[in-house]
């Protein structure tokens, strides 16, 4: 599983990638089809500060759900979701250019990142981008306490064969090689 950490400043119910400081506005982190993902989203008190979430203010979240879509429409299916049921809420240390800081992190398992309805949103693009994902926090009557949606993801298409194909491995005196082959 791919680990990619990224900054998050909120603002009310919307969040601002930020570089590690919390200086600078930043892309957010581009996802790959078929790869599955652990987005380690790590938040700041606000925008202004390098000062972590109050990781307390979690205290009342039963359970998280992750959603990912660009078409802001209750009627479709969303394009990726987490597990929500494995999205951990810890205080981590970094240490970047020499300064450790404390961040609270949430970590989000992405795990199904090849379904139908992201190839077909894909088709046949390299690399498309547009797409908001919403983090909810919900109390034990599973009432959303805590939302937080951040913008402009993208994912990036893969070069790999139409289904009936399996990847193997294959070691060779320079290393292993993948390989694709029929499927019987």
């Amino acid at each position: 599983m791919q680990d990619l950490i990224f900054y998050v400043a909120p603002y009310g119910t919307r969040g601002a990638v930020r570089d590690a400081a919390n200086k600078n506005n930043i892309t957010a982190p581009e996802l790959t089809r078929g790869v599955s993902v652990r987005l380690r989203m790590r938040l700041f008190a606000d925008r202004w500060s390098a000062q972590p979430y109050p990781i307390e203010s979690f205290s009342g979240i039963a359970w998280w759900s992750w959603l990912m879509d660009d078409d802001w429409d209750r009627g479709t299916l969303s394009k990726i979701t987490s597990d929500g049921a494995n999205i951990p809420v810890r205080s981590v240390e970094e240490t970047v250019d020499g300064s450790t800081g404390t961040f609270t992190e949430i970590q989000i398992p992405l795990l199904d990142m090849d379904t139908e309805i992201l190839r077909a949103w894909l088709g046949r693009e390299p690399v498309r981008g547009g797409l908001a994902g919403e983090l909810i926090g919900y109390d034990v009557d599973g009432d959303p306490v805590f939302v937080l949606q951040i913008e402009n993801f993208s994912v990036r298409n893969r070069i790999i064969p139409a289904s009936g194909w399996s990847a193997s491995r294959n070691s060779g005196s320079l290393g292993p090689d993948l390989f694709y082959h029929e499927i019987e």
